[in-house]
């Protein structure tokens, strides 16, 4: 018997589009369905996000206060390679860097982890620090459609798209840089900011931003006529992972569970 995971039910509040729920309908619509019209969410802890916000915390303390005791419950080259990653971002944005910006309205939401302006006084930065174990060949389309959220959320600053990656591993941590800010590519490079850069191309953010637009029609016509939810497929490498309780979604399958109220 699969081990089932505690359900919750969300509490009835306005809709909100946010970038982990693009993400979600993109990816399994049906997820999102479950999740976000019938108001059940699973919770559950995963050491790799712990591990995630416990860097992303060291490096916001270091930016803020510039502190060298810090801990953190990191190991030795993850204080260093945190170090080296509020260095950089105090490096673009020198003066003053928003951390965990909250960006908010009556049909959006969302926390972007740093916003500033950018050294050159003429962009705005909007940077995301992951951890990972992987080293991406390109942008994942799913980390592009978040920041894009954000960007087309300040139209009259035009942000630019900055992506740090903390790729831990056994023989040390690597920071690779993704951006589309042509001067940071350069910088990186002349004063060895990061381990590796990767610049990502105008059309790739066009198209985040293509099914972003798409994403959200989709999903607010769902909300508008529920009987759109009967054609959503089924994606069985999100919807049927971990341990999701049976009997909710054999219940959503046949059509039985009551929506939130909104």
């Amino acid at each position: 018997m699969p081990r089932h995971r505690q359900w919750m039910m969300m509490t009835n509040s306005p809709f909100r589009i946010s970038p982990s729920q693009l993400n979600m309908f993109i990816e399994c619509p049906s997820a999102w369905a479950l999740r976000y019209h019938y108001g059940y969410k699973p919770e559950w802890k995963s050491e790799k996000a712990d591990k995630g916000i416990a860097f992303e915390d060291e490096v916001c303390q270091l930016i803020y206060g510039g502190f060298d005791d810090i801990h953190n419950g990191l190991e030795a080259e993850e204080r260093n390679a945190a170090k080296q990653i509020a260095d950089l971002i105090n490096r673009i944005i020198p003066g003053d860097v928003q951390m965990q910006k909250q960006v908010k309205s009556d049909e959006y939401v969302g926390y972007m982890d740093f916003w500033g302006q950018c050294y050159d006084e003429k962009n705005y930065l909007v940077v995301d620090l992951k951890t990972t174990n992987k080293v991406f060949k390109s942008t994942p389309a799913h980390v592009l459609r978040q920041l894009v959220f954000y960007r087309d959320f300040f139209p009259e600053n035009k942000p630019d798209i900055v992506v740090v990656y903390a790729v831990i591993q056994k023989r040390g941590v690597k920071i690779i840089v993704h951006t589309n800010h042509e001067g940071i590519m350069e910088l990186c490079r002349w004063e060895q900011l990061c381990d590796e850069r990767l610049w990502i191309g105008s059309h790739y953010i066009y198209m985040a931003g293509l099914q972003n637009m798409a994403a959200e029609r989709s999903m607010r016509r769902v909300l508008e006529d529920p009987e759109y939810i009967k054609a959503l497929p089924v994606n069985a490498g999100h919807f049927y992972m971990g341990d999701y309780d049976e009997k909710i979604i054999e219940d959503y399958l046949k059509g039985e569970l009551r929506p939130l109220e909104r």
